[in-house]
């Protein structure tokens, strides 16, 4: 499917994007900031090199379609989860907790990447489903 670049930055909700942008300067000042009178950058170059890649991730996220985001909820929702179950097996304990997962010399958390995963199949389920729900006891009914 052929992405019409022109459209979606006329559709972009620059308020947020803005918004976004601002706390980030206003992060990566402070962490300056708090830099200067230790004279250790190191962190501040940490972060700017973690923002580059987000904002990497930002554009590519905005350049999916929507209807690959919606057709792989499913698929992503058990990819997760087995990333989950890996964590209970191979996990490592930081913190007091077992959380995170080292692959290819990254530590990653993948219960924040289930977070989104969980949204976009409660997303698709809804939007799918032709019931009302009036009753909390309907909600549950995904889950």
């Amino acid at each position: 499917m052929k992405i019409n670049l022109a459209k979606k930055i006329q559709t972009a909700d620059w308020v947020i994007f803005l918004i976004v942008a601002g706390i980030t300067t206003i992060g990566i000042v402070a962490l300056f900031g708090s830099a200067i009178g230790s004279n250790n950058f190191h962190a501040v170059i940490r972060q700017s090199i973690w923002l580059g890649i987000s904002i990497f991730g930002m554009v590519f996220v905005f350049l999916l379609n929507k209807r690959v985001v919606f057709e792989s909820a499913y698929f992503l929702y058990v990819f997760f989860l087995i990333m989950l179950v890996l964590v209970w097996i191979f996990g490592t304990t930081a913190g007091g907790s077992q959380r995170w997962l080292y692959l290819f010399g990254f530590s990653l958390q993948p219960s924040e990447f289930m977070k989104i995963a969980v949204l976009l199949v409660l997303a698709r389920y809804f939007s799918q489903t032709q019931k009302r729900f009036d009753r909390f006891r309907d909600l549950i009914l995904p889950f």
